[in-house]
């Protein structure tokens, strides 16, 4: 049985900090909102998380990020998890997690553009993640600008 899940953040960006502890800047909730479309992100970052049970630990890993017109944003290929010895485990856990992030720059956004959304290959077995939705609002841009002049 498979129990192998994926979760993706979204953001604008992500900091490494001091003690090896990444810092998320402009995390989305499940959309992005833009004035218009076609548009450009200066940048847009992921976090992902895909786990597995200790009974199948994750052994070969792929991933790539597509657009929803299948365009193949950025593509990691064939990671391989580190070694039985290698991984972290209390003895007791439930999950194992293998964790990566990225950050593209810039991104284009085509008129029409519905989502982005990671997939990953893990062991052979497709694995998508969820979506980062693409939502235009044109009242966006009249808001920023009245924010810009006050």
């Amino acid at each position: 049985m498979n129990q192998h899940s994926v979760h993706t953040m979204w953001c604008d960006d992500i900091r490494q900090e001091l003690g090896n502890k990444p810092s998320f800047m402009g995390v989305y909730t499940g959309g992005i909102v833009l004035a218009a479309l076609p548009a450009v992100l200066p940048r847009l970052g992921l976090w992902t998380t895909v786990t597995a049970t200790p009974d199948e630990p994750i052994q070969q890993l792929s991933a790539r990020v597509v657009r929803d017109d299948g365009t193949i944003l950025l593509e990691m290929r064939d990671c391989a998890a580190p070694e039985a010895g290698e991984q972290r485990s209390t003895g007791n856990a439930t999950r194992h997690a293998l964790m990566f992030g990225a950050i593209m720059a810039p991104v284009e956004v085509p008129l029409g553009c519905r989502h982005f959304q990671v997939v990953v290959s893990a062991d052979g077995k497709e694995l998508p993640g969820p979506k980062l939705w693409v939502e235009v609002d044109p009242g966006l841009l009249e808001q920023m600008m009245m924010q810009g002049a006050a």
